[in-house]
C-alpha cells in the first residue's frame, strides 16, 4: 500500500503547486 505516496500528493494538492489535472481518474475524498 502506497501510503506515503497519498500523504506526498495531499501534501502538493494542499499546497496548490500542481493542478489536479492528472488526478481526474482519482476518487477526491
Amino acid at each position: 500500500k502506497n501510503i506515503r505516496t497519498w500523504e506526498a500528493m495531499q501534501k502538493v494538492l494542499d499546497s496548490g503547486e500542481h493542478r489536479p489535472t492528472h488526478l481526474r481518474g482519482w476518487k477526491p475524498d
